[in-house]
This record gives C-alpha cells, structure tokens and sequence, in this order.
C-alpha cells in the first residue's frame, strides 16, 4: 500500500514502527502487541500518573478521516458525524482537566487564531492558565460533573465542555 492510499489507522502503526515514537511505559505494557494503541488518548490517558490537560475537538478532523467520513451533505452524514462526537464524549467521562470545544477541526497550538478558541467565555488560555494554578492533588480530587444536555457553547454556537480546577 502506498503512502497516498494507506487507511489513517494502518498509517500510524506503521508511523510508530518506523520511527519508533515515545510512548509512556504504562502504556506500552498496557498494548505490548499494539503499543500504537498508545497514540489514542483514550487508550493512554487511563495509563498517565501525571497531571493531563486534554485538548480535544469534539468532531475532530483526523477521526472523520480515519472512520472515511467527509464533509457532511445529508442529513444521514450529519447525524453519524454527531455520533462520532457523542462516542468521543464518553470518552472524557474520568478526564478532569479538559477543554473540548463542539467544531471541526483537528489541529490548535500551530493555528494563529488558537488563542481565541472558547467554550462559552472561557479562552484556552485561560483554562489553561486555571489548571496550571491549579494544585495536582486539588485536580486529582475533581469529579467530571454529569452531564446535563448541553454544557456549554463553543465558538461556533455547538457544545463544548470545559472542566480544570
């Protein structure tokens, strides 16, 4: 298979064996037969000791792309790309520092306009900035508040949820 026809997932088994990425030894031992099991965060966050702050876009880009999922046209489209997030939701269910806005999109920190991502009012930044201030054993003893419908509103007027400290 060739660079430009290789499905997103057999890409990054292969990535991680070619160029033998870090991954935490928790992880690691965790997937000793698929340790690029480990480049998914809800595979390695369970794994991590230290203190995580998850950046996460509820309709990521790169998913789309490796469930093969396009722009949406249909109703149909729509309704499966809203599973995607709902299915990426669960998945924050023991995070408790996070930021996932409600857009689409897979990349931050290299965007310019990244300090301008909010859920509600609240920047990046200053989720950040909140956590970091925030002591470790403080955060370790946040439980993630259940969720009730829609729990904030992200820039572009989707959900979003925002949880540090």
């Amino acid at each position: 298979v060739d660079a430009h026809s290789c499905p997103p997932l057999e890409a990054i088994r292969r990535g991680q064996e070619l160029w033998q990425g870090r991954i935490p030894d928790r992880c690691r031992e965790e997937y000793p037969l698929h340790p690029w099991y480990c480049y998914f965060g809800y595979r390695v966050y369970p794994t991590m000791q230290s203190p995580v702050f998850v950046f996460q876009w509820i309709f990521d880009e790169a998913q789309m792309t490796a469930n093969n999922v396009g722009k949406p046209n249909s109703k149909e489209q729509w309704d499966y790309i809203h599973g995607i997030g709902e299915r990426i939701r669960k998945t924050f269910e023991n995070v408790t520092a996070l930021f996932a806005p409600s857009c689409i999109s897979h990349t931050v920190f290299t965007k310019r306009n990244w300090a301008g991502v909010k859920i509600r009012d609240v920047s990046l930044p200053q989720a950040l900035y909140c956590w970091d201030i925030t002591p470790s054993d403080a955060l370790a003893a946040i439980t993630p508040p259940p969720r009730r419908g829609k729990a904030a509103e992200g820039t572009t007027g989707g959900e979003g949820r925002a949880v540090a400290g």
